[in-house]
């Protein structure tokens, strides 16, 4: 794509590896990017890498077309932009500093944020440490494909032995919740 003046956003015609990008997901995320840049400004107010993110969506959004159909592809390509937006802020461990919230739409009970914070790591104690430690790298932003390397699974059974790991303990909990009750 050839770039012009009052073009909001320009993706280059090709990716990294050669792969043409398809022209109905260039148009398309040409419509979302307004509506791409909004939604990074509600949360972080630094757009500077939503150009980036957005090329690297197109990428992958007609990598992806070529293997399954996308039947709305606007809303898809906003998905995935928003996937990936929320992946760079996991991997920078870039938060919203609180100076930027305006006390209406930040408004915190600091005792039950308390009370869930000492939960969640009640919880977390009772998990094996395998376990924990996948807890940790995918709040930290990794992929399963990356646990699973990390560990030496297969990104599947990494991703299935969490699961079922942690419906377990939920259950247990529950079932120890309700004989108290």
């Amino acid at each position: 794509m050839k770039k012009k003046d009052d073009e909001p956003l320009w993706i280059p015609d090709r990716d990294a590896h050669g792969r043409l990008v398809n022209e109905r997901v260039e148009a398309e995320l040409q419509n979302v990017w307004k509506r791409a840049l909004a939604h990074i400004e509600s949360h972080s107010h630094d757009t500077s890498r939503a150009a980036e993110i957005m090329e690297k969506t197109a990428f992958t959004v007609s990598r992806l077309m070529r293997r399954k159909v996308i039947r709305n592809l606007r809303s898809f390509g906003f998905r995935v932009f928003k996937r990936k937006y929320l992946r760079q802020l996991q991997k920078e461990s870039r938060f919203v500093s609180l100076e930027t919230l305006n006390e209406r739409d930040f408004v915190v009970d600091c005792m039950a944020a308390y009370e869930n914070d000492l939960e969640v790591k009640l919880f977390l104690r009772r998990l094996d440490q395998r376990i924990q430690t996948m807890f940790s790298m995918r709040s930290a932003g990794y992929s399963w494909k990356e646990i699973g390397k990390a560990l030496g699974l297969p990104p599947h059974n990494a991703e299935s032995q969490f699961s079922y790991r942690i419906r377990k303990e939920s259950k247990k909990l529950n079932g120890a919740d309700s004989d108290r009750s």
